[in-house]
């Protein structure tokens, strides 16, 4: 009888684990489908003035627009300026980045509400149970002052019922380095 039982546990795990790693590379895929082609930024990810170059990024990837008026986002409501979804099969998760990208310096106030609108249509889209690292951006050109990285400092985004620290990153920070940071540091 114990054998049986664990051969149950046994298989239902497999299970399991097939059924996590087929929802892991059907993501980028599955994500592309569900929004207009008008949406997906391939390839270029930059706003007012500021950019962070894509070279060398997770693959397959998705780069959603979340000003595209496709995604019937209503105009007055808060977003943040991109949503990246990579996909890193080395690692056995994917990415989930809300970026929000400023020219000059950066508010701290408004960023963070335009970083959990994008990760609330992150976790809109993405099963809790899917394995994906979440990494909320702000990244910007101008000077940082203390009052504002001690915002940011203090400011946490939520998604699937955790909390997540900002990260800081200059314009023209390739999407490489900014996950290789923030893999270094997990």
């Amino acid at each position: 009888m114990c054998k049986l039982v664990e051969d149950l546990k046994s298989r239902k795990r497999q299970v399991m684990c097939k059924l996590v790693e087929d929802l892991k590379s059907r993501l980028v895929e599955d994500l592309k489908s569900s929004i207009h082609s008008k949406c997906d930024h391939a390839g270029k990810c930059t706003k007012k003035g500021c950019n962070v170059p894509l070279t060398g990024a997770p693959s397959p990837y998705l780069l959603v627009d979340m000003d595209c008026r496709a995604l019937g986002i209503p105009a007055d409501s808060g977003r943040c300026d991109f949503l990246f979804v990579g996909c890193e099969s080395t690692r056995g998760a994917d990415w989930v980045v809300p970026l929000e990208l400023k020219r000059g310096s950066p508010d701290a106030t408004d960023i963070v509400k335009q970083l959990q609108a994008g990760a609330q249509f992150a976790q809109d889209r993405i099963p809790a149970q899917h394995e994906s690292t979440f990494l909320p951006v702000a990244v910007y050109g101008g000077k940082l002052h203390s009052a504002q990285i001690n915002k940011f400092k203090r400011s946490r985004i939520l998604f699937h019922g955790k909390k997540y620290e900002i990260k800081l990153h200059h314009c023209k920070t390739p999407m490489k380095e900014i996950l290789q940071k923030a893999s270094a540091k997990r």
